[in-house]
């Protein structure tokens, strides 16, 4: 019953517009709160607390600890909720944070090996489908449609596809989880060939997925996604064939750029407007800087994420209020050169838009939850990193004991596509708000509980010496 309450919000979320609208995000958000139901009933039955976590006989240390990792920034996001001045935002605000980590700790604590494996499967075939549709639909209708309701005509007129969300950036982001878990399988040592096969060809599905999106983000995002898996995604190699592969990779990935900015000059020319290339050729390097500065702060994203910053500014320490930044908007939009007692008016205003979100994850996070919240978050953060990056190395040791292998077949693809995607989601959200779309996170959450889960009760199997 857990297994199927969990399963639904997490596949089906993403097919309704990444569940962001309220009336999308609630029935979901209620089979996650059943789901934690159940397992908590569970958790309460006699005999049933052991066997929680697949029948792991291992002490959970280790899963333990990541669950009070999470603790103080909880308690303290729930005082900042209790203290907002619009309370819906606020409680919005909350449980996109809550929500993806119920769902992990769901996985982490009540899923046996079997139902970790089966929910992993189903997210990679989600994706797949999710990049398939997006594909398919602009092929056939442009991106006029998105799932039944009419697209946005800005995206429609510069022909970017975005699948089953409304914003072809949010569309990039989900492609850019399917080509790290892609990846994680690809660059596997243990991986069968049928399953590298088919992480090729979802690796190529979600890179045509992010190029037709025509995402600047998600353009980036690839190049870190790729630096990553040039870091860690050849370490389970001796050192001379990892760097032979490194080399190889490197080189291949240099052409196909080369030929990729040569062919994609649509791409490409959203690159240049972004940045104020055009204006600034044949401009010396500080002119330059200079330019490009003041280009992407001219754009709606550069005034959403420097108006944030101002209104961080009132409060650094506990910030404005969790959900508070589309209140406190009008107050720091316009820009700050106005002079009110000499009647100047400021070069920017507040009345041409309204922000919803600041399309930067972790200047909201400072923004509505201050220094104070994003220690805090950091601390979950690193830990769960930790925790992958040390069952990666783990993996990559026990990889010669024969006995383990079979065991751990999958687990290491897992784990590097797991640490892939905090790679992209940390980056993407620098300039972009990924993480303040539901489905996005739920699907993030899976990835990164899956392998923590297999981390932390593998050794059960393994025989003693």
């Amino acid at each position: 019953m857990g297994f199927g309450l969990l399963a639904v919000p997490v596949l089906a979320g993403p097919w309704f517009f990444g569940a962001w609208e309220m009336w999308w995000f609630w029935p979901f958000a209620c089979f996650i709160f059943a789901a934690t139901l159940v397992l908590g009933v569970r958790l309460m039955l006699p005999g049933q607390a052991r066997a929680a976590g697949g029948g792991n006989r291992r002490p959970q240390q280790v899963r333990r600890l990541l669950l009070l990792s999470f603790a103080p920034f909880f308690v303290y996001a729930l005082v900042r909720v209790l203290q907002a001045g619009v309370y819906m935002d606020a409680e919005r605000s909350f449980l996109l944070l809550l929500t993806p980590f119920l769902v992990a700790a769901h996985i982490v604590f009540g899923f046996t090996r079997a139902q970790t494996l089966w929910i992993a499967a189903l997210v990679i075939a989600d994706l797949a489908l999710l990049g398939l549709y997006g594909l398919v639909n602009h092929a056939v209708t442009g991106s006029a449609l998105v799932m039944w309701a009419p697209g946005y005509p800005t995206y429609m007129s510069e022909h970017r596809a975005t699948g089953s969300y409304f914003c072809p950036d949010h569309f990039s982001g989900s492609m850019e989880l399917a080509l790290c878990l892609a990846l994680g399988f690809i660059l596997d040592r243990d991986s069968k060939w049928s399953w590298r096969a088919g992480a090729a060809a979802l690796a190529g599905i979600a890179l045509a997925g992010i190029i037709l999106s025509k995402s600047r983000g998600g353009g980036l995002t690839v190049l870190v996604i790729g630096a990553a898996a040039l870091v860690w995604g050849f370490s389970q190699w001796p050192p001379l064939t990892r760097w032979c592969y490194r080399v190889s990779a490197l080189s291949l990935a240099g052409i196909g750029l080369i030929l990729f900015v040569q062919f994609a000059g649509s791409y490409t020319e959203r690159f240049g407007r972004y940045f104020g290339w055009q204006r600034s050729q044949d401009r010396p390097w500080p002119e330059k800087r200079d330019i490009a500065v003041r280009t992407i702060m001219s754009t709606t994203r550069g005034r959403m994420i420097g108006a944030a910053l101002r209104a961080w500014r009132e409060n650094p320490v506990a910030g404005i209020g969790p959900g508070m930044h589309q209140n406190i908007w009008p107050h720091v939009a316009a820009s700050p050169d106005g002079d009110r007692e000499t009647g100047r008016w400021p070069s920017r205003l507040n009345n041409e838009f309204v922000s919803y979100e600041v399309h930067s994850d972790w200047v909201q996070l400072l923004e509505e939850y201050g220094l104070i919240g994003l220690a805090l978050l950091l601390i979950p953060f690193c830990s769960v990193f930790h925790v992958l990056r040390n069952g990666l190395l783990r993996s990559i040791r026990e990889r010669e004991r024969s006995s383990l292998r079979r065991y751990a077949r999958g687990r290491q693809a897992l784990t590097l596509g797991a640490m892939l995607a905090v790679a992209a989601m940390t980056f993407h959200s620098f300039g972009d708000f990924n993480l303040q779309m539901p489905a996005t996170t739920w699907l993030l959450a899976v990835m990164l509980a899956v392998p923590i889960c297999l981390l932390t009760s593998h050794s059960r199997a393994a025989p003693q010496k």
